[in-house]
């Protein structure tokens, strides 16, 4: 037998967990496009190198959005699971 909030922990779990992940990817996708770069001779910015005062910033973008993601799908599992 369920108990009553048992389904609302779950249903926050699982939000909480798509949410993270959905966060992690959009942020990885913003992060490899890049599109407050520029550089002559290319039409995209994604084909321009990253900056070198940016690097660090992009580089703990990279590994936010990594484990956002990962720890996201692990949370989604987790409420999705639970009984």
């Amino acid at each position: 037998m369920a108990l009553p909030g048992e389904t609302a922990t779950r249903r926050r779990t699982t939000l909480l967990g798509a949410l993270l992940a959905g966060w992690g990817v959009v942020l990885g996708v913003v992060v490899l496009w890049q599109p407050w770069v520029s550089c002559p001779g290319e039409d995209s910015s994604a084909g321009c190198p990253v900056p070198a005062d940016a690097v660090p910033f992009v580089y703990a973008a990279l590994v936010a959005a990594l484990v956002s993601a990962v720890v996201g799908a692990v949370v989604l599992a987790a409420g999705r699971a639970r009984r």
